[in-house]
């Protein structure tokens, strides 16, 4: 198999910020990330305590009504990242307009071009079929369909969010992150560099005695503890996948130029994981060492499929040159 990965080897203006020349760097939008990164969980940690007081009063009325009852039983540890989570969007849209990238992020239906997004999606399910068709073989595991007449609707609803979850993941992870790196160093580490923010911002979970006192101190560690919350729940396979699926989106959107690709096979794997998530159960056994649970993002098979795609992505040559893309 012959490699063809000059597309990361020389810098594109197709995917630059800034207006920025190929033969120079700028670290503005990725200086820019890190402070909205940064700054995100701080504000969690400085919001998240007295929000939870507040709601706790509120619960604590004999006329409360339900919703402060519900949120008043939620951990801080809640608060904290849902807050984390609100300040992170409501910062973004100041990052885009920063980046100048509203309506410019990749996404290029033009020229038929929009077929790529159905090539895509079939290509993201066609990655799953054999590694279930294996786990179907050779672990031991229980499959439970839901009623056939609420199937369609089942299905359906797992699309629209497997579509939409896509969406937004690739207009940030790679519509902005990706060519934020890409503008302040050369392609392959920022094919790296974004796929590893890519891994370790799917670690959410932080680690908390429920039974700790709660003062502003303790949001603020918490908020401390979620930076690095891909070290307390650092898992080898499931850290290892998601990289190289992030990889295998960056160099497919490097290859394309268009984002519609990346989305279609994003679907597709989100599609297929909440499918099989949701019918399969499957305990723990040796065999998950190989082929993964029924997440299907752990397990040796499953990093040997996308090393697969990612030396296939590189090696295929298009009549569409990456480094002439409009």
């Amino acid at each position: 198999m012959k490699l063809n990965p000059e597309f990361l080897q020389r810098r594109s203006p197709h995917y630059l910020l800034f207006n920025t020349d190929p033969g120079r760097y700028d670290y503005r939008g990725l200086l820019a990330f890190v402070g909205v990164y940064l700054a995100a969980f701080l504000v969690a940690g400085l919001l998240a305590y007295p929000i939870y007081l507040g709601v706790l009063q509120l619960a604590a009325r004999p006329d409360a009504a339900e919703i402060w009852v519900y949120l008043a039983d939620k951990p801080l540890v809640r608060y904290v990242d849902r807050i984390r989570l609100l300040a992170t969007a409501l910062v973004l849209l100041w990052l885009i307009r920063r980046c100048e990238l509203w309506g410019a992020f990749g996404f290029q239906w033009r020229n038929d071009r929009w077929k790529q997004l159905f090539a895509g999606f079939g290509w993201g399910v066609a990655m799953f079929v054999p590694m279930i068709g294996l786990q179907l073989l050779f672990l031991e595991l229980e499959v439970v369909w839901p009623p056939a007449e609420s199937m369609i609707g089942w299905l359906a609803g797992l699309l629209l969010g497997a579509l939409l979850l896509s969406w937004v993941e690739e207009a940030i992870f790679r519509g902005m992150l990706l060519r934020m790196f890409y503008t302040a160093m050369r392609p392959w580490p920022a094919v790296l560099g974004s796929a590893f923010v890519f891994a370790i911002v799917h670690f959410k979970a932080v680690p908390w005695d429920s039974e700790a006192a709660v003062h502003l101190g303790t949001s603020l560690m918490i908020a401390v503890r979620g930076v690095f919350s891909f070290v307390y729940t650092f898992d080898f396979f499931h850290f290892s996948n998601l990289l190289l699926a992030g990889i295998l989106l960056n160099v497919l959107f490097l290859r394309s130029g268009n984002l519609l690709v990346c989305l279609g096979l994003h679907a597709g794997w989100v599609w297929m994981r909440g499918i099989w998530g949701g019918v399969a159960e499957i305990g723990e056994q040796s065999g998950r060492f190989w082929l993964g649970g029924q997440g299907i993002v752990d397990g040796v098979v499953p990093m040997g499929v996308l090393l697969a795609a990612i030396l296939i992505t590189l090696s295929y040559r298009s009549k569409n040159d990456p480094q002439a893309i409009p």
